[in-house]
């Protein structure tokens, strides 16, 4: 399992989405209406999962009956989870939640895709961290786009959305 966290103004999503796209690796989205119909992610959807893997090489599986749709995930297959950093308004206040890639490939039998799955979460990683180097002493990466929202437009960053409630439960 490996993850990073990072801050991105929408130029910043567009810069890794080309990035991404340079690697040869398709975006899909992670939840589909159809049986057998999987789509890769339009330009302007900048979430949902990255892998080398094309459309009919992916394992769908049925999601709950009263959705009537199908799912990929990374219990299935080699993938990335992409969510993408994000601005929101909330009680006056403008926000910046930050962004995730996350590898966990839990089929351990497939040892080459998995490493395969690494080798590209490493080469997206440090691609980030090369060209949005870590901001806070908790090492998240932070794009241009998304400086210029904290340090010029005062948004406030943040790692979940302030309209959250948690709940912390002792057992």
């Amino acid at each position: 399992m490996a993850s990073l966290l990072f801050y991105a103004g929408p130029a910043d999503n567009e810069m890794l989405r080309r990035y991404i796209e340079s690697l040869q690796l398709h975006v899909y989205e992670g939840q589909f209406e159809l049986p057998g119909v999987l789509r890769e992610t339009s330009k302007d959807t900048f979430n949902g999962f990255i892998s080398f893997l094309k459309p009919e090489e992916l394992h769908p599986y049925p999601g709950p009956a009263k959705n009537f749709s199908y799912r990929i995930s990374t219990v299935t297959d080699p993938l990335i989870m992409w969510c993408p950093s994000y601005t929101m308004r909330h009680e006056s206040k403008n926000y910046l939640i930050h962004g995730n890639l996350f590898l966990d490939f839990s089929d351990k039998t497939r040892i080459e895709e998995l490493a395969q799955g690494k080798r590209y979460f490493g080469q997206i990683s440090r691609w980030i961290r090369k060209q949005w180097p870590p901001r806070h002493a908790r090492g998240v990466c932070a794009g241009p786009d998304a400086l210029r929202l904290i340090e010029q437009e005062g948004h406030i960053a943040q790692g979940l959305p302030p309209n959250i409630d948690i709940e912390y439960v002792v057992t």
